[in-house]
């Protein structure tokens, strides 16, 4: 009896693991939330983080003002988060070729350092990988991730204004536009300010 009944607690707890999995899977990537600049952002936790820094997979602090002067392409994800996976080699492309033009991507990681060293030891991935832990997702919804999921990506300008917002999978199509938009949008400015400074 007391079998049968351990067998029937197990079965219930397998099926409730399994409707959480379908959920946050659907949140991961199925339903990516439409790019906003509307969408709202802690300015608190923002500066908590541009203001701070976390550890990369090897334990190496790295502090985010190192990049005060770029483009910021913050990804949260995860190793066990498949549509993170999927965009990981356009972004690692993307980054390489906005590099130039003062676009850092920076990826934080909710999985533990050890997890992310193997990770990036079989994928090519040309940008920072951080570990934020598990925390990474209430960080990430106190910086626009209102539905809670895997991946997320939030888009700084260079005056650190917010210029794109997405929960799940973003296109490299859609990222691509709004890197070329801000890149150029910001270059004659930045022209216009080395000449005032050189005269």
């Amino acid at each position: 009896m007391n079998s049968r009944r351990g067998m029937i607690l197990a079965l219930c707890c397998l099926i409730g693991m399994a409707a959480f999995a379908t959920v946050f899977i659907v949140r991961s990537g199925k339903q990516a939330t439409p790019a906003s600049r509307k969408d709202f952002v802690s300015q608190r936790a923002l500066s908590a983080l541009l203001d701070g820094q976390l550890n990369d997979y090897e334990g190496k602090p790295q502090p985010f003002s190192q990049w005060k002067e770029k483009i910021l392409v913050i990804n949260f994800w995860a190793t066990w988060c498949a549509p993170c996976r999927e965009e990981m080699p356009y972004f690692s492309r993307i980054s390489e070729k906005f590099a130039a033009k003062g676009v850092q991507f920076v990826g934080i990681s909710a999985d533990a350092p050890n997890t992310v060293r193997l990770f990036a030891q079989q994928r090519d991935v040309s940008y920072p990988l951080l570990i934020g832990g598990p925390q990474v997702i209430a960080l990430s919804t106190e910086l626009g991730n209102k539905q809670s999921g895997l991946p997320f990506t939030l888009i700084l300008g260079r005056s650190r204004e917010t210029l794109l917002t997405r929960t799940g999978r973003l296109a490299a199509v859609e990222l691509e536009n709004v890197l070329q938009s801000a890149t150029t949008t910001t270059a004659p400015l930045l022209d216009k300010m080395s000449r005032t400074t050189a005269n």
